[in-house]
């Protein structure tokens, strides 16, 4: 297979490997990088007066990382010089 890098007007030669089972739910994906996301803490004021202050919290990577155990393999792989050079 020969994949053309349209930048420079040259060829490199590559492949690709589809594995089975390679797909990862979009929904899951998204729903694990948004609980991994840090929670900017506040603080609250009430009408007494009484400061309570809550704490930044870290992300939880948990649902992230179960989600991302379904990637079994690289889905692309392959390259031949020329993609490393100035000019």
């Amino acid at each position: 297979m020969v994949l053309t890098s349209v930048s420079s007007g040259g060829s490199l030669d590559g492949g690709v490997i589809q594995f089975g089972n390679s797909g990862i739910p979009i929904s899951q994906y998204a729903v694990g990088l948004k609980e991994a996301e840090d929670v900017k803490g506040t603080t609250v004021t009430d009408s007494n007066g009484n400061i309570t202050v809550n704490p930044d919290q870290q992300g939880d990577f948990t649902k992230l990382a179960s989600v991302l155990s379904g990637v079994n393999g690289a889905a692309m792989g392959g390259r031949n010089g020329g993609l490393d050079r100035a000019g």
